[in-house]
């Protein structure tokens, strides 16, 4: 496995408007207490690469083939991709077949109202919507040296605290 710690496409996770007829990437539903967005994404989409991604998980590939090339094993062969062996096979192998990281943390930037990137605001909640909030590796700004489930939970507690302040207020 090949993957980007610091990926270019990072804070770019774009709704998609084609989930159902006139449905928007964000659309409100409308309950008995609040209005509850559903978020439609397009599946299969290469939106979420760049060129330069692309490049770096192609040279990623590479460079595991010249280690592996090196190393005194029994490893006969590769497994997969297998086919693509030039930069631009492996590109092309690369927009086809990636897949986003489960844990996507840094995808939802957290920050001050002056950081144009920051989507969430410091209390959580995301901006331009009413009563959304991101509770997740999201926010967290980089990939933790451990599993993100452990911070995952930081943040959720913290989330906790922010809505109950909230409901107090």
């Amino acid at each position: 496995t090949v993957a980007l710690l610091k990926p270019e496409a990072r804070y770019r996770v774009l709704g998609h408007d084609s989930c159902r007829p006139n449905d928007k990437a964000v659309r409100m539903y409308p309950t008995s207490k609040a209005r509850l967005p559903c978020i439609c994404w397009k599946h299969n989409a290469t939106i979420y690469l760049t060129d330069h991604d692309a490049e770096r998980l192609a040279w990623g590939m590479e460079e595991v083939r010249r280690i592996v090339d090196r190393m005194d094993t029994n490893v006969t062969g590769e497994v997969y991709p297998l086919i693509p062996q030039s930069r631009e096979e492996l590109m092309e192998h690369v927009r086809k077949n990636h897949l986003p990281n489960s844990h996507w943390v840094g995808s939802t930037k957290m920050g001050r109202d002056d950081d144009p990137w920051a989507v969430v605001t410091p209390r959580l909640q995301v901006r331009g919507v009413e009563q959304l909030r991101i509770v997740d590796a999201g926010v967290i700004p980089r990939v933790p040296n451990g599993n993100t489930h452990s911070t995952v939970c930081v943040v959720a507690r913290h989330a906790a605290d922010l809505i109950y302040e909230d409901d107090l207020g």
